[in-house]
């Protein structure tokens, strides 16, 4: 009896397995992209492929994969966490997974070129992902970001220019004054539940108000660190959208503000020019956005992307928070085209790609720095080596001898594991301080 109870319980243990792997292994979706496609199309098979890769991209989920055909894409392409994206691949619907890779490709029509026209970066990563997402098996050309064209969907980078922090959404050619919307976001309360706040004007609809920096500023001077957090036995602290927005510093950049609710309704009406950073940042458009605006004592106007419409929400409830802030075009930092091509962040990685505009001199590397250590070394093609450093965040760059980047990855620890080129060879690891390690694959 006891016997037969037991395997009843391993027998329902088992099933509870196999449900939970059969339920992640149908949750990951794969895409087919060619340049014959067409975006009505499923992009379930290579016949029925879908034709814009970043319209694929944007309507994909996290662990999905994309496999891109030969040819040519195109357009600044922007990066989104856990989605993989394959290229190289023939299209071929009696074998699938066909594929030949750039290093072995023998003409230009076997290859997937992403081309960024020498008008736009051509591959960005706008923020860190939590989780690895690869680029793999393209030719990547033709990156210049000094010669975008400032409007709205135009990317500000840092002063250093190796992140993005904001994204343009308003812009005046003829003053050289615009808008731009944090990269940045986080989920608050409004803050001031109950308060008596009569400072901040009180709208009983909402308003197209556009003095966002001048609610904000009031609003701070208001509450200052005496907001009540409604998660924590309501201690008072400096938890609220306009505090956020006000102490926010990224990228050199700073006096940004809350958005009132007509700024959010410019922000609106370029939805579909910024669509693609809102996309990549994991924006939640039905979730709606704090403004600076409020309509009483318990309730604050919160901006829904999805439909703009602004709708009265309870003050202690977290919304999504992004901030905003006034800039002049001598502000904009100037990015070097020597890397123009491609930005990658924490876990981006490009593998068996080849960049055609960093680095693209012979390479000198004299002696294999001792500050950079590989193992082993010589490795065998296609087989993994560890890569040791003496700073725990860089850029690793893997190179053939004529300077072409096959691998290119942002690290933050002491030690990485990459994949070897299939072609038998030397290479040359750079890391951007300038520290190289010779690497002879068999």
């Amino acid at each position: 009896m006891k016997l037969h109870v037991k395997c009843l319980i391993m027998k329902k243990i088992l099933f509870v397995i196999m449900a939970f792997l059969l339920t992640v292994s149908v949750s990951a979706e794969n895409y087919y992209v060619k340049p014959a496609g067409a975006d009505a199309n499923s992009g379930a098979t290579w016949a029925l492929g879908k034709k814009d890769l970043q319209i694929t991209i944007n309507n994909a989920a996290a662990g999905d994969t994309i496999f891109v055909s030969a040819g040519v894409y195109n357009g600044g392409f922007i990066m989104r966490e856990g989605i993989n994206v394959m290229g190289g691949y023939t299209a071929n619907t009696t074998k699938p997974r066909e594929r030949i890779l750039p290093v072995i490709a023998t003409n230009d029509a076997q290859l997937s070129i992403l081309d960024g026209a020498n008008t736009q970066r051509t591959l960005t990563q706008i923020m860190d992902f939590a989780t690895a997402t690869v680029w793999d098996g393209f030719v990547i050309r033709n990156g210049n970001p000094e010669k975008s064209e400032i409007a709205a969907g135009y990317l500000v980078y840092a002063r250093d220019g190796k992140s993005v922090v904001a994204v343009v959404y308003d812009y005046n050619s003829t003053t050289g004054i615009g808008k731009m919307m944090s990269v940045a976001e986080i989920q608050s309360p409004w803050g001031g539940y109950q308060a008596e706040f009569s400072e901040l004007p009180c709208l009983g609809s909402a308003a197209n108000d556009m003095n966002g920096a001048e609610n904000t500023e009031i609003i701070v001077e208001m509450f200052g660190e005496t907001n009540s957090d409604f998660k924590n036995n309501y201690k008072p602290n400096g938890n609220y959208a306009a505090n956020w927005c006000n102490e926010l510093s990224a990228g050199g950049f700073t006096d940004w503000h809350l958005p009132a609710t007509g700024e959010w309704q410019e922000v609106f009406a370029q939805k579909n020019a910024i669509n693609n950073v809102m996309i990549a940042t994991g924006a939640k458009p039905a979730n709606g956005y704090w403004t600076s605006n409020h309509a009483g004592e318990l309730l604050a106007w919160a901006f829904y992307l999805e439909n703009g419409k602004p709708i009265p929400i309870l003050k202690y409830i977290e919304k999504n928070v992004r901030a905003i802030r006034s800039f002049q075009k001598s502000e904009l930092t100037a990015i070097s085209p020597v890397e123009g091509s491609v930005l990658l962040c924490n876990n981006g990685e490009l593998k068996n790609c080849t960049i055609d505009n960093m680095s693209t001199h012979v390479v000198d590397v004299g002696n294999a720095s001792v500050n950079l250590e590989v193992f082993p070394n010589p490795v065998r093609h296609h087989e993994t080596m560890t890569v040791i450093t003496e700073n725990e965040m860089n850029r690793l760059q893997l190179m053939d001898m004529s300077g072409k980047i096959i691998f290119f990855k942002k690290i933050t620890g002491n030690e990485t594991a990459i994949v070897a080129p299939l072609n038998p060879g030397v290479y040359v690891l750079r890391l951007e301080n300038g520290k190289t390690a010779k690497v002879v694959v068999y």
